[in-house]
C-alpha cells in the first residue's frame, strides 16, 4: 500500500490500491505473518526485514530476536560494512 494519491489513483500502480496499514492492525499483521512464517518453515527461518522504516524495523529486531534469526541489512548490513 502507499499513502501517495497520485499512485493510488494511478491504474499503473502494481502495488496494493490501499493506504498503508498503520497501528495495532500493523503490528497484528507483521505478529501474524512471522508466526505464519515459523509454523510452516521453523524456528530457525531467516527473516530479513527489508525497507521498512528505521523505527519499525529496530523495534522488530528487538522483539523478535530471541524467537529466531531475523536481520535489517540498512541497521546491522551498514554496520558491518563500515
Amino acid at each position: 500500500g502507499t499513502n501517495n494519491k497520485e499512485l493510488l489513483d494511478s491504474p499503473f500502480y502494481v502495488g496494493y490500491h490501499h493506504t498503508r496499514i498503520r497501528g495495532e492492525d500493523y503490528n497484528e499483521l507483521i505478529e501474524e505473518t512471522i508466526r505464519e512464517i515459523h509454523g510452516r518453515f521453523g524456528h530457525k527461518t531467516f527473516i530479513q526485514f527489508e525497507d521498512f522504516s528505521f523505527e519499525n524495523s529496530a523495534r522488530f529486531l528487538r522483539e523478535y530476536r530471541a524467537e529466531a534469526p531475523v536481520y535489517d541489512d540498512d541497521i546491522q548490513g551498514t554496520a558491518v560494512v563500515s
